[in-house]
């Protein structure tokens, strides 16, 4: 009889250890899918503040390039905040990892905040300097990108959750 209630009482962990795992996997897909899309529109959002950058040095019309700047800033503070919030589900080195990625991509791109101060009397060099400082931050980008979606792979397979990827591999 002692034996059948080890059983019994083996089984039962069993069977709650594999219900707390699937009640979990909607949070660890909610975690992981935003981790994903959210690189997934920074690199999107990353080509637009570059494009405007290049067309408000030709044009000398900053307007653009404010724009996109401020819309990639409310968009990362919104993400970091999104994200500080969320349960990481055992993924607390990818959560850091992401968190640190969103702090480097505000800093990347704090050079344009410089596109502000410019007016048409701006030459096409201080432009040019400007943007450059961003383009020079954007060769650590790639790297850390895939540090991230490494860990976004082994956490996903741990959790036993559908894969997304970001744009970038």
């Amino acid at each position: 009889m002692k034996y059948n209630l080890s059983l019994t009482a083996a089984a039962l962990l069993l069977l709650s250890t594999i219900a707390c795992k699937e009640d979990t996997k909607p949070k660890a897909i909610a975690f992981s899918t935003t981790i994903a899309q959210t690189n997934d529109t920074l690199l999107a959002r990353n080509y637009a503040v570059a494009e405007a950058a290049g067309y408000s040095s030709a044009t000398k019309d900053f307007s653009r390039v404010n724009r996109s700047y401020g819309d990639m800033v409310s968009y990362i503070d919104k993400k970091t905040a999104e994200l500080e919030k969320m349960e990481d589900v055992g993924g607390k080195e990818l959560k850091a990892k992401e968190l640190e990625f969103l702090k480097y991509e505000k800093e990347m791109i704090a050079p344009l905040s410089a596109f502000s101060t410019f007016t048409n009397a701006t030459s096409k060099e201080e432009c040019m300097a400007a943007a450059n400082k961003m383009f020079e931050a954007a060769n650590y980008m790639s790297p850390k990108l895939l540090e991230i979606n490494r860990l976004l792979k082994e956490y996903t397979e741990k959790n036993q959750v559908p894969l997304v990827m970001s744009a970038v591999e």
